[in-house]
């Protein structure tokens, strides 16, 4: 035994001299350090002098070995090698948690001086020094970060906390880092690190930070992203969480520089759903509804003065939409319409969507839906309407009774202000309230812009707008524009039985006269007889009562009466009515 220790003895004072042999205070016999131990003492000659002489022998700890001096310890393992801790905050820091084989395990490193401090390297994380707020544990991820520009937050004023969930957080001097698996460490700090710890920080909605703070935006704001979302923040707004189904929308309309402008406000509940306010608008979300915004304007004036998402319309169902020169946006309850000098007005689902397949046909809304014992009424530019809720039918809201005649036709009508030979005689038989709907060109088949379509589409997507009630007749004159436009008769009779078929619905009560197709009885009248024939048989065989008018001008004597080949002149309208007279008394008795 005597002769190793002095073969070591020996060894030592050839390679580092008799002062490196012989350390003050030490007992050479019993704590010469050696080994990997002794290699690193006797080759740092400041490690040295640092630590002064030994006062143990070797120490088996772990799966390695420590030795100690005055002024501190050298430890080793086969993994890490041998590194000293000397006397001080981080090792009184190391030794609390444990030593060697606490949290730490073995250092990795020496300690050094940095960024006017003292860090360290352990096997589980690092410890970092600061003057006048003494050792914290960092990981090596968050050390790392931390180290990367340490006066971006200063020095740790605690230990990181690493709860079992694959995330960690730091508090600094400055600000905080938080550390997710997968995504490294990231600071939170300033206004946006403000907003994420009262929200709740890792435990928040947003999850930890995934990037560092983003600056540069419009008007000086800065962003910061999260596992679940952004928080943004500008001088004039401050701080705001954006995330979920509302971040997605709003990212998609351009965020910050898009038309809703930064958040104002975070998320917030309201009934079912949640909504949020930004600049320039409110994104709404609900999973009945989905995701939709209102924006700054007349519209989202008048939904929040009808009580927003809890209010008379409830959530919005769709983006405001550009329309025929103005706006529209949906909502679970109702719509609002825009029209340029008319402002915005609520419409309930059955108007809006008869409003909505032609609104040329009503103009904009001049007031708001409003109900009385008949329905839901709107007054429009062009007329006022009635939705009757209990057949789910939109009407003209003109009042009706016994006297009322309700006349569909063509320019026979005389629309261009003419007296024709119909309305002569309805007058002359009590029918002296007339709701006429003249459109030229059209027919059962044959269409007019105006009626938004054919005879057909008019009466069954109420493109033309009857009266509700009952009223003392429906008078139809057409056929003569399908005669003239070369319709077949099988079209013709196919579009005919639709159009009464729906009148008979709409009217059960009412008595539905259809008229044939003035004409005269020369040849180039040939087809304009056949479809009147065609019509009148049609409509016998439905039980309707049907007039002929086929030869009817030259029986009254008008053939000259005529404008061109198929209008008549006013004396043409008005001989032509003493002989439909009498057809129609028996019509209607």
């Amino acid at each position: 035994m005597k002769s190793t220790k002095l073969a070591t003895l020996m060894l030592a004072t050839a390679l580092f001299g008799a002062a490196a042999a012989t350390p003050a205070h030490a007992d050479s016999k019993d704590y010469r350090p050696a080994g990997s131990i002794g290699q690193l003492y006797f080759s740092n000659h400041e490690l040295r002098n640092s630590l002064g002489a030994p006062i143990s022998a070797e120490i088996p700890i772990g799966n390695g070995a420590y030795q100690r001096f005055e002024h501190g310890t050298i430890y080793n393992s086969p993994v890490w090698g041998a590194h000293p801790t000397s006397n001080g905050d981080i090792q009184a820091r190391f030794l609390s948690s444990g030593g060697a084989t606490g949290e730490l395990g073995f250092p990795t490193t020496s300690k050094r001086a940095f960024a006017g401090g003292w860090v360290q390297g352990f096997a589980n994380a690092d410890v970092i020094w600061g003057p006048g707020i003494g050792a914290k544990v960092i990981g090596h991820g968050m050390f790392q970060k931390w180290a990367a520009d340490p006066g971006l937050l200063g020095w740790a004023v605690q230990d990181e906390t690493r709860p079992a969930d694959g995330k960690a957080i730091q508090d600094f001097e400055r600000g905080s880092l938080a550390w997710t698996r997968g995504v490294g460490a990231h600071p939170a700090q300033g206004a946006i690190g403000d907003r994420w710890k009262e929200s709740g920080g890792k435990d928040s909605p947003h999850g930890n930070p995934v990037t560092d703070e983003n600056g540069g935006w419009r008007n000086g704001g800065i962003f910061q992203s999260y596992e679940h979302g952004w928080i943004y923040f500008s001088p004039a707004t401050g701080p705001h969480s954006v995330w979920g189904a509302i971040g997605s929308l709003w990212a998609q309309t351009g965020r910050e520089a898009g038309p809703l402008g930064y958040p104002i406000t975070e998320e917030t509940r309201a009934g079912e759903g949640v909504f949020q306010r930004f600049e320039h608008g409110t994104i709404f979300h609900s999973p009945a509804t989905g995701t939709y915004a209102t924006t700054s304007g007349d519209i989202q004036n008048r939904f929040v003065a009808g009580g927003g998402a809890e209010g008379e319309l409830g959530f919005p169902t769709s983006s405001k939409i550009p329309i025929a020169g103005g706006y529209v946006q949906s909502f679970a309850k109702g719509n609002i319409i825009w029209g340029p000098g008319v402002g915005a007005k609520v419409l309930g689902h059955g108007t809006y969507q008869k409003w909505l397949a032609n609104p040329g046909q009503f103009g904009w809304a001049l007031s708001d839906e409003w109900r009385d014992g008949r329905g839901a009424h709107v007054r429009f530019e062009q007329r006022e309407v009635i939705w009757d809720m209990a057949t789910a039918e939109l009407h003209s809201a003109e009042p009706v009774d016994a006297s009322t005649v309700v006349f569909l036709g063509d320019s026979q009508l005389a629309g261009t202000g003419l007296d024709s030979w119909g309305e002569q005689a309805a007058q002359k038989l009590g029918l002296t309230h007339q709701i006429e709907h003249a459109f030229g060109g059209l027919g059962y088949v044959s269409t007019n812009l105006f009626a938004g379509g054919s005879a057909q589409d008019a009466v069954v997507h109420d493109r033309v707008l009857l009266p509700q009630g009952n009223p003392g007749a429906i008078i139809l004159t057409l056929g003569g524009n399908d005669a003239t436009t070369g319709a077949s008769d099988a079209a013709i009779l196919a579009a005919a039985n639709n159009t009464w078929d729906e009148l008979i619905r709409k009217y059960p009560n009412t008595k539905i006269i259809v008229n044939g197709v003035m004409s005269r009885n020369d040849a180039s009248h040939t087809r304009r007889r056949e479809v009147d024939a065609l019509i009148v048989n049609a409509a016998k065989a439905r039980g309707l009562q049907a007039i002929s008018a086929a030869g009817m001008a030259s029986a009254a004597g008008a053939d000259l009466d005529f404008h061109d080949n198929v209008h008549l002149t006013q004396t043409g309208h008005n001989k032509t009515a003493e002989s439909y007279l009498p057809l129609l008394r028996a019509a209607l008795s």
